[in-house]
């Protein structure tokens, strides 16, 4: 059959944690330039080559891909999923007889592509299809694919009838400067203020229900690399101080703060708790009035950032 009378598919797969607009950007690219009847977003349960915990659950990244295409009828959010990738192109090339099958990546992916599993097999059986990332032109250009294979690539992608067997498609974009490692990044620090949070309220009850007097809080976000935040309590004795320390360190260590650790342990009016990211004083009374902490850090940071 003549390549001219076959539908054209798509095949974009990845792990899409999370989907953006980055990747709908390029969907629209790849079905304009190529013709595509359809698009199928595949959202990848596990990729061989990456041993990093996904952010999302696969659930939740086929939602989320849903929701963001769904303005697009010719992108279907598809629930085949195999292993390796050239398992999926030839479960897609049994489904769709009648069918041009494209496979579409990023540039940035083909600095690996040749560790693929059976990559060879991928580039008979369909056309690869390459779509440049902002900021990956050098490590494209060196890769190991594109020194062995810069021959077959072809940057026509109307032509019907791609030859010869190995031919591939090199589509050039200024793209978004958009990635999913980016946003996974900004959700995490959301994540961990969002824990910090919880964990500083969590800090203030134990020190309270130990009696501690005087706590204060200073949010030290972006102002110092010290800690995120400082607290700063007093106890009435050198007892009640080291029971407070105690008492806090292993609450705080319930919580899941393993690395938190107990400092001054000679000293009877003042324990400092290094819990990483926060940074516990207990202080007697007058050694407090001594360092005078609060008064340093007020002069260095606003007064909403000081929490009493």
């Amino acid at each position: 059959m003549n390549k001219s009378n076959l539908d054209r598919i798509g095949i974009f797969s990845g792990s899409f944690d999370p989907p953006h607009n980055g990747h709908v950007h390029i969907s629209k690219i790849f079905l304009k330039h190529l013709k595509l009847k359809k698009l199928f977003w595949i959202v990848s349960k596990k990729n061989p080559l990456v041993k990093k915990k996904y952010y999302y659950s696969y659930k939740k990244r086929v939602i989320l891909s849903k929701e963001i295409s769904k303005n697009n009828k010719k992108i279907v959010i598809s629930s085949y999923d195999k292993k390796y990738s050239y398992q999926l192109i030839n479960l897609f090339r049994n489904k769709y007889k009648k069918s041009q099958v494209f496979f579409l990546i990023g540039s940035d992916n083909i600095k690996y592509f040749h560790k693929w599993k059976k990559f060879l097999q991928i580039i008979k059986v369909c056309t690869l299809v390459v779509i440049s990332r902002p900021g990956y032109y050098n490590a494209f250009k060196k890769s190991i694919f594109f020194k062995n294979y810069s021959k077959f690539m072809k940057k026509n992608s109307s032509d019907i009838n791609i030859s010869p067997q190995k031919a591939w498609i090199y589509i050039s974009d200024k793209g978004k400067k958009i990635s999913s490692s980016n946003i996974k990044n900004r959700l995490y620090k959301i994540k961990k203020k969002n824990n910090l949070t919880k964990i500083i309220d969590k800090v203030y009850q134990i020190l309270d229900d130990n009696k501690a007097q005087n706590i204060v809080v200073i949010d030290l976000k972006n102002k110092s690399s010290i800690a995120e935040y400082m607290v700063i309590a007093s106890g009435t004795s050198s007892r009640h101080i080291q029971s407070i320390s105690e008492n806090t360190a292993q609450k705080l260590r319930s919580f899941g703060l393993d690395d938190c650790r107990i400092e001054g342990q000679d000293s009877e009016d003042w324990k400092l708790i290094d819990a990483l990211d926060i940074v516990i004083h207990i202080f007697h009374p007058e050694k407090r009035s001594s360092y005078n902490l609060e008064k340093m850090w007020e002069d260095i940071l606003p007064k909403q950032q000081i929490t009493i």
